[in-house]
């Protein structure tokens, strides 16, 4: 390993945003276990373990949403970490898009500049780190399937039109 690649990794295993992204992705995956479990306990009409999971699932809810604010509170000092908290910022950009007054279409473009501008930045970093952010968080984190530097029919394959 090069005297780069060795600082690079010590520098990930140091940062705290690549830290809470990792603890994001297993609040993440339990998530989606309990939401399955939830799912099978409801078609099965078991009201009990119904009642429990939905607690349990709530619980991993609001530490996702912890987790994802600590992200914002925390300064990267890696690759990994910034291109963490480059795929957490186009969230909340898209969570932005829900405005609903006169001023709805300047907000429409500002978004679609920004998702430009933060989809260009993350697809340098990431490719440059030493870990990449569908390995350290989830694939889907940072809505990748809005990413507008990749030709709609590879993020939809439906609208291929084959």
């Amino acid at each position: 390993m090069s005297n780069d690649a060795a600082r690079a990794t010590a520098e990930t295993l140091s940062d705290e945003a690549v830290s809470i992204g990792q603890r994001l992705s297993e609040a993440m995956r339990l998530g989606d276990e309990l939401e399955n479990k939830l799912a099978t306990q409801r078609s099965e009409k078991n009201l009990v373990a119904t009642i429990y999971l939905e607690t349990a699932a709530s619980h991993a809810e609001d530490e996702q949403e912890m987790l994802r604010e600590m992200l914002s509170i925390v300064k990267a000092s890696s690759l990994a970490g910034a291109a963490i908290q480059i795929a957490r910022a186009i969230s909340l950009v898209d969570t932005i898009c829900a405005c609903s007054d006169e001023s709805y279409l300047q907000v429409r473009g500002d978004v679609r500049a920004i998702n430009r501008l933060l989809f260009s930045a993350l697809d340098v970093v990431d490719a440059r780190a030493d870990r990449r952010l569908s390995e350290t968080v989830s694939v889907l984190f940072g809505n990748p399937h809005l990413n507008p530097w990749v030709p709609v029919e590879e993020r939809r394959p439906d609208l291929s039109g084959e």
